[in-house]
């Protein structure tokens, strides 16, 4: 909620962002988890690339493609929130432990 609330100053547009992240979470585990690939940074690309077209697509569409509103550079500086809400000094993420497996998080860029 905190990333949201930091990237969407609009109640409206935050509310659709929060919701599409949550309905779209478990089904980017589901698939990284089930990569044949046994390589971690493999998973780990492919639950954010899957949650975030996901997620992005249902608030985009929620919202009408309201022009300016979802923009590579406010998506990015959320998804940079979900990774390392508190700092890349800090190891909490948004990416579930058993796909992260001690990679550490993923680069600032």
């Amino acid at each position: 909620w905190t990333a949201c609330h930091d990237t969407f100053p609009e109640a409206k547009v935050r509310d659709k962002v929060f919701t599409a992240l949550k309905r779209t979470f478990q089904g980017a585990v589901e698939a990284a988890r089930q990569a044949t690939n046994d390589q971690q940074v493999t998973q780990v690309k492919l639950f954010l690339k899957t949650w975030l077209e996901n997620s992005m697509g249902r608030a985009w569409s929620s919202l009408g493609g309201e022009a300016g509103v979802l923009d590579e550079g406010t998506v990015a500086a959320l998804f940079h929130r979900l990774c390392a809400p508190f700092g890349q000094d800090n190891p909490f993420s948004c990416i579930p432990d058993d796909i992260m497996d001690g990679l550490g998080l993923p680069p600032a860029r």
